[in-house]
């Protein structure tokens, strides 16, 4: 079943970067600026997961950007060795559905990658506990270094640690006309990682509780939790 998904995803992605490579062969004419895109492919892009200003909370939605390092990462072009574009990607995100479920995504902040994401199913992620996201663009020179490639959504129901492991399946290059060749889409060697998150309940509220004192008027407090 998670292979079929897989080649779902991957079959609708594919189909997406062809249209992007048919269109992006109209404008690689005009491309003057050059970024490395053939192999040898030299570094390893960091995929992670970061979200360090949200507190996480039960019954709350929780947002988790994915962000991809490339710096360090570079490939050929001409006889030039320069950053390396991210054209398209394939994660999987996994996670323990006993504890938390997977919502949605959206897409990231980096421009390329605004659109949302191809992503598995919520009740087949939910069931399988993993999520596959899948994104592609056109540009043949953008965007290098730190990418925001999207977000993904999750909620917890109950106090809970939880880990969400992310595993690169597939980064490519992309495709780019230049010093009278053509270089790239090559693969992007890349790496993992995880993210802990500790979902606790939100803190109670307490208001005040007048009380009558003996004479009958209403002069002392107390709280009490919402």
């Amino acid at each position: 079943m998670i292979l079929q998904i897989r080649a779902t995803i991957l079959d609708h992605c594919m189909r997406r970067f062809a249209r992007h490579i048919f269109v992006g062969f109209l404008l690689f004419s005009v491309v003057t600026t050059v970024h490395g895109q053939g192999a040898p492919i030299e570094g390893a892009a960091l995929v992670s997961l970061t979200n360090p200003s949200a507190t996480p909370r039960i019954d709350h939605p929780y947002d988790l950007e994915i962000v991809f390092d490339l710096r360090g990462v570079s490939g050929k072009a001409g006889e030039e060795s320069t950053p390396a574009v991210l054209a398209a990607y394939q994660i999987e995100i996994a996670f323990d559905p006993a504890l938390i479920s997977f919502v949605s995504a959206r897409g990231g902040e980096t421009s390329e990658f605004a659109l949302t994401p191809i992503t598995t199913a919520p009740n087949q992620a939910n069931a399988n506990g993993r999520v596959v996201l899948v994104a592609s663009h056109a540009s043949p020179t953008s965007p290098t270094g730190l990418v925001s490639g999207g977000y993904v959504t999750f909620l917890a129901t109950a106090p809970a640690t939880v880990t969400f492991e992310v595993k690169p399946l597939s980064l490519s290059s992309a495709l780019q006309f230049c010093c009278g060749g053509v270089f790239g889409p090559v693969s992007i060697p890349a790496t993992g990682s995880s993210w802990v998150a500790v979902f606790s309940k939100p803190p109670s509220r307490r208001r005040p509780v007048r009380r009558p004192d003996t004479a009958g008027s209403d002069t002392s407090e107390d709280s009490k939790p919402d």
